[in-house]
């Protein structure tokens, strides 16, 4: 087993401090810009050939930095995509229930309407039946 050099030490103690005081405050929460990204890239790119151009363990903490802001970004994108998603079907689904509503009201008018005209035909039904038995009354007594 080999252990970290003095030498070795030195340089990831000043990567550690520059890369958490220059690249991961300042670009911790994932933004969806060029500008962005281009700032990430040149700064990462920065670091590395300042401290990592011999020591792959140095440069992968850097790159995995990266990445897990890629990933971050990813799931943001994905988040607002669901999101955006079952909005559009709660959007569809109100415009079902609207229409189904304007549906009911029309058939409860139907309904309404087809009550009143049962309605009139049985008063007239009734008017009928009265004057028949009118009718029968005066014939019997002419």
């Amino acid at each position: 087993m080999s252990a970290i050099t003095q030498e070795q030490s030195a340089r990831v103690g000043k990567f550690m401090t520059e890369f958490w005081k220059d690249e991961m405050k300042a670009f911790y929460n994932p933004e969806d810009s060029q500008e962005y990204w281009d700032a990430v890239v040149k700064k990462t790119s920065e670091i590395c050939d300042k401290y990592a151009a011999d020591d792959v363990i140095v440069r992968n903490m850097a790159m995995s930095f990266v990445s897990g802001l890629e990933k971050a970004q990813r799931n943001q994108d994905i988040a607002s995509h669901e999101y955006m998603h079952k909005s559009d079907d709660f959007i569809d689904a109100l415009n079902r229930l609207f229409k189904a509503q304007k549906e009911v009201q029309a058939a409860m008018t139907d309904l309404q309407n087809a009550f009143k005209s049962a309605h009139k035909v049985k008063l007239a039904d009734g008017s009928l039946q009265a004057a028949r038995v009118a009718g029968e009354a005066n014939g019997k007594q002419a």
